[in-house]
This record gives C-alpha cells, sequence and structure tokens, in this order.
C-alpha cells in the first residue's frame, strides 16, 4: 500500500465511521483552457519542445465534501505528457483533504494528492499540499514524494480580489525548489469574469524565470469553465 492509498483509506474510514455520519455535498467543474501550464511551467510536453503557446485541453474536476471537513476529488487533463520515451495523453489526479477555518476569518486546506500518468510511471507522483487563507490573500505550499523523480517544494503567494460583482483580479508569485527546472521564481496575473449560472471566463499571463528553459516561457493562458 503506498502513502497516498494509505492516507484515502484513513479518510474514508474518519468520514464514515467518525462521530456522526458526515454528508457530502458534491460539487464540480468542466472547462478548456488554451494551455495547460502550471507554476508557470508547460506541463504540455508540445508547448516547451514546439514553442507553441496553443495546445487545448480539456480539464474537469468532481468533489465530495463532507459537513466534518474532510474531503475526496479527482480531476483529469488532457494534453501530451512526456518522460522523453513514454506518453500519455491524460493525467488523472486524486486528491484527500481537510478544510476548516475560524470566526476571524483564517481558513486553512491541508490535502494529500496524486498525479497518474497512465504508462508513463516516471511523471507520477504524490503531493502534500497546505495553504491558510485569510481575505484576499494565501499561502500555499506543496512538497512532492513517492515518485521516481526528485522531490521538489513550491511555495506561493496568492492574492485575489473582486474588481465589481462579476469581475476579479488574481495574482500569484512563487518559488519551485526544483534541481531539474534550476530553482526558477514563477507568476501568474490575470482576471476572471463571471458570466452567471456557474459559467466564467478567465484570462492571465504566466511564466516562470528563463532558468527553468523553455518550460518556463511566458505565455498567455485563455479559459472558459463550468461549475456545477
Amino acid at each position: 500500500m503506498n502513502a497516498f492509498t494509505y492516507v484515502f483509506v484513513v479518510v474514508l474510514l474518519a468520514v464514515m465511521f467518525g462521530p456522526g455520519v458526515a454528508k457530502a455535498e458534491v460539487s464540480g467543474s468542466l472547462g478548456v483552457v488554451s494551455l495547460y501550464k502550471f507554476n508557470g511551467i508547460d506541463v504540455d510536453s508540445r508547448s516547451s519542445r514546439n514553442n507553441n503557446g496553443f495546445n487545448p485541453s480539456l480539464q474537469g474536476d468532481i468533489r465530495y465534501s463532507f459537513d466534518n471537513g474532510f474531503y475526496l476529488g479527482a480531476a483529469f487533463s488532457t494534453g501530451k505528457f512526456s518522460d522523453g520515451i513514454n506518453q500519455a495523453n491524460v493525467e488523472i489526479d486524486a486528491v484527500v483533504g481537510l478544510t476548516g477555518g475560524n470566526e476571524s476569518g483564517v481558513s486553512y486546506d491541508v490535502s494529500v494528492a496524486r498525479y497518474y500518468f497512465p504508462g508513463v510511471r516516471l511523471l507520477t507522483v504524490n503531493e502534500v499540499n497546505a495553504s491558510v487563507s485569510y481575505g484576499w490573500f494565501a499561502i500555499r505550499f506543496g512538497r512532492t514524494f513517492g515518485g521516481k523523480l526528485e522531490s521538489f517544494e513550491r511555495l506561493a503567494f496568492v492574492y485575489s480580489q473582486p474588481i465589481d460583482s462579476r469581475l476579479s483580479f488574481v495574482a500569484e508569485v512563487g518559488k519551485l525548489n526544483s534541481l531539474i527546472l534550476n530553482r526558477p521564481g514563477y507568476f501568474s496575473v490575470g482576471v476572471v469574469y463571471d458570466l452567471g449560472e456557474g459559467w466564467a471566463l478567465s484570462g492571465v499571463v504566466t511564466g516562470a524565470q528563463n532558468k527553468a528553459g523553455p518550460e518556463g516561457r511566458k505565455r498567455i493562458v485563455l479559459g472558459v469553465k463550468k461549475q456545477f
């Protein structure tokens, strides 16, 4: 049993047999982005290889949130994910976590995720994440483990502020402690527009320092998403 499976089982038992049976609320989303870019880095192998900033990715997620703060979720993204030899056409993620907060407005989220690339074991990895937020600000930390590649950390500061009833400004700056990527800093800045009825448009400029290599090129990423 790997570490992620162990955590998943523990959380599931806590939800099912903890004090009072927790009720689940289901939420999710489905959308398309013009390029799959994460932490300022091109995730789709085609983007950095061909210097192509337009490789649309279909992305979706589903989450079961329980009234005791625990949650279980899954997500997917399409694309071309290669280790140089093997290639996957989809990324499948699973996550278990706990979220909560206090009356002063401070909230937290602690989770463990597994990123799975079918047929490409070299890219499959686990990650523990923690975040604390207050008002428009949030701090996020993550560390990978249990993968074939090096373990690395990421630290990010996030700012999200409504401009009006529909438009919001979002920004993120962070640091990746990864030898493979030469420990680059990264950024993302843009806007999200609420179309109503769960629909939203987004546009961001994101990238990493030049020492990250071609994967860190600055790109404009556009997206549309439906939440349900």
